[in-house]
């Protein structure tokens, strides 16, 4: 009778471990593809220019929505740049850049903003 409940009871411990588990969630989709950095060549190139450059550590790139189409968002934390942060589509091509000006794309229209790469030795807190 002992080694019935034992049993009984290995066998609910291991269905437990294989029924109702929550599933991988679907990719991510950004412009089509799963990881734009490395599948969109304008963007690979965009970034390893950045990598290159002497403010490398502040440089990222985010992607949000705009208008409902997904773009990209050259960004920096630099704390002696002036900057203007350009806006692009999938692309690769500058749709404007975010300014409070009424005439450029108001930051606040950009939606579901997300980190998606960081420059070397990245030094913000973003």
């Amino acid at each position: 009778m002992k080694s019935k409940a034992i049993l009984f009871a290995c066998t609910i411990t291991l269905l437990s471990f294989f029924s109702c588990g929550e599933e991988d969630p679907e990719p991510l989709l950004i412009c089509g593809v799963t990881d734009p950095v490395l599948q969109l060549t304008w963007l690979n190139e965009l970034t390893a220019e950045l990598d290159e450059s002497y403010f490398n550590q502040y440089f990222y790139v985010t992607s949000g929505k705009y208008q409902g189409e997904d773009v990209f968002i050259v960004k920096n934390c630099c704390p002696n740049c002036n900057s203007v942060e350009l806006v692009y589509s999938c692309q690769g091509n500058t749709i404007g850049f975010l300014a409070f000006d009424g005439v450029s794309i108001d930051p606040s229209e950009i939606s579901d903003e997300q980190v998606i790469w960081r420059g070397i030795n990245f030094q913000c807190g973003v």
